[in-house]
């Protein structure tokens, strides 16, 4: 299967659409098990990604205030948090589905927690930058200060 809403939320925030009206985009996810019923045993959903880092995100939805950005990575914290709002509501479904179905194997794919692992940590990626990013790692999906 494909990424769930990406294009919807791409189409609804490239034409300038609130926040609030695009979180009205988030499908319910109420899965419907007819690949199963037809006999599907193995079935792999991907996550969204974290859109809020993507370069023309950045450029057609920036900001003037610097605090709607994350400090290491640049990315904008509104946008990869409704991310994870949907990616959080993909995966309750997904474990609903499963426990509906035991006989199937559904596989979740963190698209958004792999990305964020090569923005939270570019140096374990063959990427570096000058001068070197602070030591703030990634933790729960998200860059922080270690304190």
């Amino acid at each position: 299967m494909g990424e769930i809403g990406g294009n919807d939320y791409n189409y609804a925030f490239m034409q300038g659409m609130s926040l609030d009206k695009t979180r009205t985009l988030v499908p319910s996810h109420r899965c419907d098990p007819m690949v199963i019923e037809h006999g599907a045993t193995m079935i792999v959903v991907p996550g969204d990604l974290p859109l809020g880092c993507l370069p023309v995100y950045l450029v057609i939805v920036k900001s003037p205030n610097t605090k709607d950005y994350n400090d290491l990575t640049g990315c904008l914290n509104w946008l990869n948090e409704f991310l994870e709002y949907h990616n959080g509501l993909l995966r309750m479904e997904l474990d609903r589905l499963q426990q509906l179905h035991p006989e199937a194997h559904i596989v979740y794919v963190d698209y958004y927690g792999i990305t964020m692992r090569f923005y939270c940590s570019p140096n374990e990626f063959g990427t570096s930058s000058s001068p070197p990013p602070p030591p703030w790692p990634c933790k729960e999906h998200r860059c922080s200060r270690i304190t």
